[in-house]
């Protein structure tokens, strides 16, 4: 069974393949066809809004305003399917912007999916932060399917991108070499520190839910089975967007009470992806935030060597065990014939981070983020002769850029006293001989 095994996506007893298209549309595009129109591949219908902006209309008498009266959003193409929902590429007629939709499957309707997928709504209603795509609006359509509004996001997945690189392409290993994964890497951080800031976890950090702009943006995408582990209400200030959200939920006829649903799961149920999941999920133990550090860690592992920390395996169960068991290669010892050995530093990060029992790993993402950030800032930290050797080097360049002689004088120093040493050395063996 080839890798695609590790893409499935579980939830509860359910598996679902997880099908993304890897075509994006520049949104300048739609400016080049006047009626708004694209060819585009599967479209769906159902969404009755009706425009809100009037619009001008030339008359006998003059030019008037008309009352907007089309549909406000236009299907253009299916974007893709997850396990629960599926997302839609939708033209915004009133604003003129492409957005994207996301319903509840149709075969998949049930009261949990549907408490989850408010669950979505309020959490991400909830999470207002750079790197975490905007919802814009709910509603439920002429079919009877919920639906949320949010930013279309274009460019590649992480997955996308990883791919492209394992294949040798020379544009994307010259665009992300090490420097570049690691600033994508640290905008994640950034975004799921902050989700935890606010008591909620991911549960499905893997690269097919990190999208890529062409201008560097980072957003983590799909929070449909992410829980609140702690506190009734965000910590962060909520604008009244979110109560906005909240009245049109009720307005759709659903109504829970504050301590329902919110990412709720069955105790006997597994969700997530099996080769970015904690063992803990897989084991069904309590989770916190050191299970998003686990596939944060196992993610960033696929990033960086370009292969998934576990090996191949030939089922489903193995998968699961090989979470349990399988201590990953050191990320520096796994070799890829286009790109360097991945650096000493960063291979200790990823090593703590995939520790099975939560325990030995970082206790926040916060402690991730300072340990990346002094690598960035030159301040490795020892922990082999890898890093002993990174960090002397490091500090002789810091050294002779703060105090230019002083370091010119030492490194004169190190030369001289390395020359005596080889000379020493040198006559050693000639005694020898």
């Amino acid at each position: 069974m080839s890798n695609d095994l590790f893409k499935t996506e579980i939830l509860g007893d359910d598996l679902h393949a997880t099908k993304m298209s890897s075509s994006n549309i520049e949104p300048n595009e739609i400016l080049s066809h006047p009626d708004g129109s694209l060819k585009s591949g599967t479209i769906t219908g159902g969404l009755s809004s009706k425009t809100l902006l009037p619009t001008l209309q030339q008359s006998p008498e003059g030019v008037k305003l008309v009352a907007g009266q089309s549909n406000r959003y236009e299907s253009k193409r299916l974007l893709g399917k997850g396990g629960g929902g599926e997302v839609e590429l939708v033209l915004d007629k009133d604003i003129f912007r492409l957005v994207a939709i996301k319903r509840l499957r149709k075969e998949l309707h049930s009261a949990s999916l549907l408490m989850r997928f408010i669950d979505e709504i309020r959490i991400v209603g909830h999470l207002e932060h750079p790197n975490i795509v905007p919802i814009h609006d709910v509603g439920k359509d002429e079919n009877g399917q919920y639906y949320f509004i949010m930013k279309y996001v274009y460019g590649e997945t992480l997955q996308q991108i990883i791919e492209k690189l394992r294949s040798g392409n020379r544009e994307y290993h010259k665009k992300y070499i090490f420097h570049q994964r690691i600033n994508i890497f640290r905008e994640i951080l950034k975004a799921v520190e902050f989700a935890h800031y606010n008591g909620i976890i991911h549960r499905d950090l893997k690269p097919a839910n990190i999208m890529v702009g062409p201008h560097g943006e980072v957003m983590v995408m799909d929070w449909g089975i992410a829980k609140r582990i702690r506190g009734e209400k965000p910590k962060s200030g909520v604008g009244s967007g979110v109560d906005e959200l909240e009245r049109k939920i009720k307005d759709m006829g659903v109504e829970t009470s504050p301590g329902e649903g919110f990412g709720q799961t069955e105790n006997d149920s597994i969700i997530g992806t099996p080769a970015y999941m904690a063992p803990e999920q897989v084991s069904k133990q309590p989770h916190d935030d050191r299970t998003d550090i686990y596939s944060l860690s196992a993610l960033f592992y696929e990033f960086l060597t370009l292969k998934p920390y576990l090996t191949t395996k030939n089922s489903m169960k193995e998968v699961l065990k090989a979470v349990l068991k399988e201590k990953p290669k050191f990320a520096m010892n796994v070799r890829n014939k286009f790109q360097p050995a991945v650096p000493a530093d960063l291979s200790h990060i990823l090593a703590k981070g995939l520790q099975k029992n939560p325990e030995k790993r970082y206790d926040s993402v916060r402690d991730i983020q300072l340990v990346v950030d002094n690598i960035m800032s030159g301040h490795t930290p020892v922990q082999c002769p890898f890093t002993f050797t990174k960090r002397s080097y490091q500090g002789l360049i810091n050294l002779v850029t703060k105090y230019p002689m002083s370091g010119v004088m030492f490194f004169l120093m190190l030369v001289f006293f390395s020359v005596l040493g080889f000379w020493y050395l040198f006559g050693e063996i000639l005694q020898v001989f």
